[in-house]
């Protein structure tokens, strides 16, 4: 019998044999009636370069003991003990292969495939220089294909978004769900251990430890359902209580959150980014939004530290039809309204569902446009829209957005309102005038002076959502201004509603009517 130290021809990939034979462990099997002779050149050739299993061998050799039988091919690499140690096998490892966002390694081969079939992961790969033995053309698509990719982080300004599939992917959002659990947890009041001697109901004993509860829900881009089924099960799994509202709009989901007096509120969603990509929008007690420069810098550190389970205990799921008291709750902006013809244009159709179910009890008529026939990529095309609010006669067009926040006001003759304009008919609305309104810097340089002229003092704020809502909670500001057409208003807690700004605004446009009457 043949014995080699630290080779197996079976599982090596350095192996290059010239007999067919089986190998089982260190004893060769050769097929009967064969022959194989090893010349003393071969016998004394140096072991080949270790696989990746040579720790394990490694290991093992030193738990041998020493009455194992000596080696004598590959002596003379070896120390003065007969056995190599660990140590020295593990430096003379090859490379390790990890592929961005996975924990485990690969063997070079798949690396190299990878790079070849052009992996997405192979663009932020630090290995991606080693292209082995591809031909050039190969090796200069992957260059152009690196130098396109330039890594995006996946926290953006107000919510977390990527590319569904290369970035976000079910997966991603069970992560990012797992650190918003775990910040939830943080904030959680320590409970201290009963005392057994005073208790007197055993029940009590067993009750478990209730968890934060987290409201989410999804819009209408396809990728939504599979990243919120992750989302879902990272939370449970972390022992949150989940309350599940479907499908539904973004101000939808934020009245849940303080409708069900939840912890936080996810939404799967990817408003303000392209078709392809997803992304999730986070919320924390009473609906404020977390923003990055503000709460979700907090995720994003725990999301790269991986948290572990607070507790054995998984969470509980239950569903809840969240858009039948969110449209109850509309109803007040929109009493005692003249008739009107209404032309809107939404991008969610979530939003448009709502709408209509709004007027149908109204003495205004909507008419609704697919956003496709007047939206070039997300902003209206003025002259495509002046044609469809002439032709269907409406007193005012309205242009939501995907997020159910942003509106645009056109007239009846397809003049479009400014946003200084907007805001002197929908303020007034709003609350007391004569207050301190927070606003970004943006929109405090742009309409600054209107503000100053209706005796409202202006505190500028940052340029995210979350410093605007918080400031509104804190100080109970009747609304506040963020760029791009978004109204916050403070009825009972601080939302960007579109909707809720469109039912002020008709209030505005009757009492204009009454005066001029």
């Amino acid at each position: 019998m043949l014995r080699f130290w630290g080779l197996n021809p079976g599982i090596d990939p350095n192996w290059h044999g010239g007999v067919d034979f089986a190998s089982h462990g260190d004893r060769l099997v050769l097929p009967l009636g064969s022959s194989v002779i090893l010349s003393p050149m071969v016998m004394r050739h140096p072991p080949p370069q270790q696989s990746l299993f040579a720790p394990l061998r490694a290991l093992e050799d030193d738990d041998r003991s020493d009455a194992a039988e000596p080696d004598d091919v590959g002596s003379e690499s070896r120390p003065a003990g007969g056995q190599p140690s660990a140590s020295s096998v593990l430096a003379e490892l090859p490379r390790m292969y990890v592929c961005p966002g996975e924990r485990h390694a690969i063997p070079r081969s798949v690396h190299l495939a990878r790079l070849a079939a052009f992996y997405p992961n192979c663009r932020h790969c630090e290995h991606r220089t080693d292209t082995g033995q591809l031909t050039r053309s190969t090796i200069e698509r992957l260059e152009r294909t690196v130098q396109r990719a330039a890594p995006v982080s996946l926290f953006q300004e107000n919510g977390i978004r990527g590319p569904y599939l290369n970035q976000m992917t079910r997966k991603t959002g069970a992560q990012l769900a797992t650190a918003v659990a775990d910040r939830l947890w943080a904030d959680q009041p320590l409970v201290g251990r009963r005392n057994l001697e005073i208790v007197s109901e055993p029940s009590t004993l067993s009750r478990r430890t209730a968890g934060p509860t987290v409201a989410i829900g999804h819009d209408s881009r396809p990728a939504s359902p599979d990243i919120c089924v992750g989302v879902s099960e990272s939370l449970r799994r972390m022992g949150c209580d989940v309350v599940d509202v479907g499908r539904v709009s973004r101000p939808c989901l934020t009245f849940a959150v303080d409708h069900l007096s939840a912890d936080a509120g996810l939404y799967i969603t990817g408003c303000g980014s392209p078709n392809a990509w997803a992304g999730i929008d986070v919320f924390g007690a009473r609906g404020i939004p977390w923003s990055v420069g503000g709460t979700l810098d907090d995720v994003e550190r725990r999301f790269h530290l991986d948290p572990p389970r607070p507790t054995r205990q998984g969470g509980m799921q239950r569903f809840f039809d969240a858009s039948i008291p969110y449209r109850a709750s509309l109803l007040k902006h929109f009493q005692g309204l003249p008739p009107r013809r209404v032309l809107c244009i939404c991008v969610e159709p979530c939003v448009a569902d709502s709408l209509t179910l709004l007027f149908d009890g109204l003495p205004c008529e909507l008419l609704s446009l697919p956003p496709d026939t007047v939206l070039s990529g997300k902003e209206p095309t003025t002259t495509t829209l002046q044609e469809a609010i002439r032709q269907a006669s409406a007193d005012c067009g309205v242009v939501i957005g995907d997020d159910g926040a942003s509106l645009q006001l056109y007239m009846g003759d397809g003049r479009p309102v400014s946003a200084e304009d907007l805001l002197r008919r929908v303020l007034p609305c709003a609350g007391p005038v004569r207050s301190t309104i927070p606003m970004d810097s943006e929109t405090a340089d742009a309409h600054g002076a209107l503000f100053e002229s209706l005796g409202s003092h202006v505190e500028i704020m940052g340029p995210e959502a979350e410093s605007i809502a918080r400031w509104m909670d804190t100080h109970a500001a009747p609304c506040g201004v963020q760029s791009g057409g978004r109204l916050w208003l403070r009825d009972p807690f601080p939302q960007c509603d579109a909707i809720v700004t469109l039912g002020r605004l008709l209030q505005s446009l009757a009492l204009e009517d009454v005066r001029t009457a």
